[in-house]
């Protein structure tokens, strides 16, 4: 079945009050650790940052070409994610979490393939914005190349963009980020790639403003008039 989205991401808050705002703060995500994992398509596979306060949604799409600059990819169909233990992650359109171990790459055969990652708040589940810093990839190949997409709508922000292990991306501040792999410009297959990890800059998110003195104060005055209220009407 066609997957007919557009995806975004609406951050509902609900604030007591303007927090102060923290210096901005770097953390990474680690997508090798552990042990081989599978989420097939349409089960989102999560990972938490290294300071355990943003929390990352990975799913796995197939998706038709975008041309620069600023053009919606169209996401065509669910697939599976495949995390490789000490490699990172990749994806699998066709076949069970057996079959996919065994071909688990982010490449561009017949069906280009994209991963995209949702940030949010570990704690409240808002949606978090995010500069993307380093990206971290293997890849079979010395230089190979990659699709970057971001904003809350998907829009192409680099077309085959050469990587090659830790690569600089630095973009930002978005959400919703998307990584994929298009048949390139030597053919299908010629890239190939796993998603090992990045750093990410953000912003805290503020505290609440503590209620003042002052304020509970005024609500233990109202609560006393509200008894004596209650003993003049007995």
């Amino acid at each position: 079945m066609r997957f007919d989205l557009k995806i975004a991401l609406v951050a509902g808050t609900v604030a007591l009050g303007a927090g102060a705002v923290a210096d901005a703060a770097t953390v990474s995500f680690n997508f090798g650790t552990g042990t081989n994992a599978y989420a097939a398509p349409g089960d989102p596979m999560t990972f938490l940052s290294s300071d355990g306060a943003l929390k990352v949604t990975v799913l796995g799409f197939n998706y038709s070409n975008a041309v620069p600059p600023s053009i919606e990819p169209v996401l065509d169909y669910q697939i599976g994610v495949y995390k490789q233990q000490n490699e990172g992650l990749g994806a699998c359109t066709f076949g069970t979490a057996d079959r996919c171990r065994q071909n688990s790459l982010l490449d561009g055969g017949s069906l280009y393939e994209m991963l995209t990652f949702a940030f949010e708040y570990a704690d409240t589940g808002a949606a978090a914005l995010v500069t993307i810093g380093n990206v971290l990839f293997n890849q079979v190949n010395t230089n190979e190349e990659v699709d970057i997409f971001a904003g809350s709508i998907l829009q192409q922000i680099f077309d085959n963009k050469t990587v090659a292990g830790v690569t600089p991306i630095n973009i930002g501040a978005y959400s919703l980020f998307g990584i994929g792999v298009d048949n390139g410009a030597a053919g299908p297959d010629t890239d190939q790639v796993r998603v090992a990890g990045f750093s990410v800059d953000y912003e805290p998110a503020p505290a609440p403003v503590p209620l003042p003195a002052a304020g509970w104060l005024m609500l233990a005055g109202l609560g006393g008039l509200a008894a004596t209220r209650r003993r003049r009407a007995a």
